[in-house]
């Protein structure tokens, strides 16, 4: 298997639309949601639902999800206790757990809507692995669990860590913690079905065209300098979103991703976090999917631009390679997906303007919450 990212580049660049095309498809918008993925699939069928009668447009520039929606590990988490720790150094303990329940129930919405079955979800629980030497967070952890289940219980109704042994033969570890509940998924397949969702209640879609600019007090979109015209904005761009607003509160996050050849004799079908969430790996099928690397490259991964980094890329290679005492890993497959994070961890949801809606900064928890965003953001179009 060989990935592709092929660029979209409209040929009809510099040309205007025809009247025909105004008249079909850019015409008597009631809602135009900017942004196919997770949070503009989910608050585009929740609007439809709210106003049966209108139309509700969903424009994505890409040819399903530029941003991550698409481009993520497929975690299902809510936080490793490393994670949780930083976060308390920064937030008051109700912020942080209350995250973390916004994270547990998000996921669980999610569900209800998009069947285990249709997006490949596996709730084999989730670990989190200290390696030697990693061993000052492996000693802050240890001293601080049992109060990290105590309170993370208070707004889970269950303790979700507890020590567990180091099932996977991984290299150079010092501990594990497992992390009940959580779990992985298909990316693809999650947004496959949210698709179908929307189209089936009557969402239309327009692909590949890009919102150049807005005029919130249209409202209108600027779109190959053309102005359309439409009656509610909702956006949804997440780690772009400053592209279009630049005094959000949204700093985008690159993160690299590889997936090697099969190298695995079985699957793990878990989720592993390694130094508070910073690198990631799980498996895909005989695979292994690693990811992240962005604390150690920040400058370079502060952007909104996909692109490779082979710095970090080849430090993740390395790492999988020490982990699983191998020297001969060859990469299959790799890309970037941007997040989009903020001075404060939680999302951007509110009406900015009358008939202008947000629903961003994700902060790195689209797959838990994107869902439960984009129902909220439904809310404030009543």
């Amino acid at each position: 298997m060989t990935c592709f990212y092929l660029s979209m580049i409209s040929i009809r660049k510099n040309m205007n639309f025809s009247y025909w095309e105004h008249e079909i498809w850019l015409k008597n918008i009631d809602f135009a949601v900017i942004g196919g993925g997770i949070v503009g699939l989910s608050a585009a069928y929740h609007i439809q639902l709210e106003h049966p009668d209108a139309r509700v447009v969903v424009f994505e520039r890409d040819f399903v999800s530029y941003g991550a929606s698409t481009r993520n590990a497929g975690f299902a988490c809510f936080g490793s206790p490393s994670e949780i720790l930083a976060d308390l150094k920064n937030q008051s303990s109700e912020q942080v757990f209350s995250t973390m329940a916004m994270r547990w129930k998000g996921l669980d919405l999610l569900r209800s809507y998009i069947p285990d079955t249709e997006m490949d979800f596996h709730q084999n629980d989730g670990f989190e692995i200290f390696l030697n030497e990693n061993i000052h967070l492996y000693k802050e952890v240890e001293g601080a669990l049992d109060e990290l289940n105590a309170q993370a219980e208070q707004y889970l109704s269950f303790k979700p860590y507890a020590f567990n042994n180091n099932e996977w033969g991984f290299q150079g570890v010092q501990s594990v913690v497992r992390i009940k509940g959580e779990g992985i998924l298909h990316p693809g397949k999650m947004i496959q079905a949210w698709q179908k969702k929307c189209r089936a209640i009557g969402v239309e879609f327009r692909f590949g065209l890009n919102i150049d600019a807005l005029d919130i007090t249209g409202p209108a979109l600027k779109i190959k300098e053309e102005n359309v015209q439409v009656k509610n904005i909702v956006i949804c761009t997440n780690g772009f979103a400053r592209q279009l607003l630049p005094d959000l509160d949204v700093i985008p996050a690159r993160n690299q991703v590889l997936v090697t050849n099969e190298i695995l004799e079985k699957p793990w079908d878990q989720s592993f976090h390694f130094r508070q969430g910073y690198v990631y790996l799980r498996s895909v099928g005989k695979r292994v999917l690693i990811g992240g690397g962005r604390d150690l490259f920040e400058k370079e991964e502060s952007t909104d631009v996909i692109a490779h980094n082979d710095e970090n890329q080849d430090y993740l290679k390395n790492f999988l390679g020490e982990l699983l005492n191998k020297n001969d890993i060859e990469i299959d497959c790799s890309w970037s997906g941007i997040m989009g994070m903020g001075k404060s961890k939680g999302p951007i949801i509110q009406k900015i303007h009358d008939g202008v809606f947000v629903g961003v900064r994700m902060g790195g928890m689209g797959v838990a919450i994107g869902t439960w965003v984009g129902k909220e953001l439904s809310e404030l179009t009543k």
